[in-house]
């Protein structure tokens, strides 16, 4: 189960990213779900998971956006 903290971080996350692409905080929001969930099976040290999650998903928001 999540802390409040850890709610915290996530939800922020979630916002810079969906500021940054201009996307919907929904789409974003199972964009990044996603990403965790596969970081988190092969993740020896969850702590740095917010940390990874976070640059993974700005990478592939990154690539959605047109040129």
């Amino acid at each position: 189960m999540a802390t409040a903290l850890e709610e915290s971080v996530k939800q922020r996350a979630i916002e810079v990213l969906a500021g940054e692409a201009k996307l919907p905080f929904g789409q974003v929001a199972r964009l990044y779900e996603q990403e965790r969930s596969k970081l988190e099976l092969s993740a020896r040290i969850k702590k740095f998971l917010p940390i990874f999650t976070f640059r993974n998903v700005q990478e592939q928001l990154l690539h959605l956006q047109p040129v």
